[in-house]
């Protein structure tokens, strides 16, 4: 189980405790930034042997105090099946400019966070004794999505005025990978949403936006 900074899980999965009354930390690996998993739930179904109620009281548990502190049983359950780490934004960069130098690899930054934490396993296994075992890292998303980021690990910056389209640019030019047409087309794309709201605002938007719905 690969985290960033925002590494609730890491801690849950180390300690049993899930706690998401922490700071919030904004990343270069934006998907991953969470305090609560989307498949949370699920996995402590399973976990939990399909005890629909102990689930359902660890929610509640969450919901009204912010924490909640699984069972032995559930706990070596998890053991079985996960372990977990976390990498925080510095290591994230020198795992996108380390795949590019070592392997001529372009990977996004939550890639990043997945090749770097299994390096960490890695060291973790050798440091124990234990054989290394073959890791399979999937990548989800395209490195020219977050360019910007991508590209300022490897090369550098290209300065303040420099946009997200320069960035993808340079990093094609840079690295011989083509733009994915999707996102090379952006460019010529209309802007067709430019409110920027304050986040204490947010609710009077969205019910002045249903207003106008119906």
């Amino acid at each position: 189980m690969a985290s960033n900074e925002n590494n609730v899980l890491t801690d849950f999965f180390t300690t049993g405790v899930y706690q998401k009354k922490r700071p919030f930390v904004k990343t270069i690996s934006p998907s991953m930034d969470i305090l609560v998993s989307s498949n949370l739930e699920r996995m402590l179904y399973y976990a939990a042997d399909g005890d629909c109620g102990y689930v359902a009281g660890l929610m509640k548990d969450l919901a009204e105090k912010g924490c909640f502190e699984v069972s032995e049983q559930v706990m070596r359950n998890l053991d079985e099946t996960f372990d977990a780490a976390y990498a925080d934004n510095e290591e994230s960069k020198r795992a996108i400019r380390e795949a590019w130098e070592k392997d001529g690899r372009l990977i996004d930054p939550h890639t990043a966070v997945g090749y770097r934490v299994a390096q960490l396993m890695d060291e973790g296994r050798k440091d124990a004794g234990e054989p290394v075992v073959p890791t399979v890292i999937l990548s989800t998303a395209s490195p020219f999505k977050f360019a910007k980021d991508v590209y300022e690990a490897i090369f550098g910056t290209l300065g303040d005025d420099a946009d997200g389209f320069a960035y993808m640019e340079a990093l094609s030019a840079k690295t011989g990978v083509p733009v994915p047409q999707p996102l090379a087309e952006l460019r010529k794309k209309p802007v067709l949403h430019r409110s920027v709201v304050d986040p204490a605002e947010m609710v009077r938007f969205v019910e002045d936006g249903l207003k106008v719905l119906n």
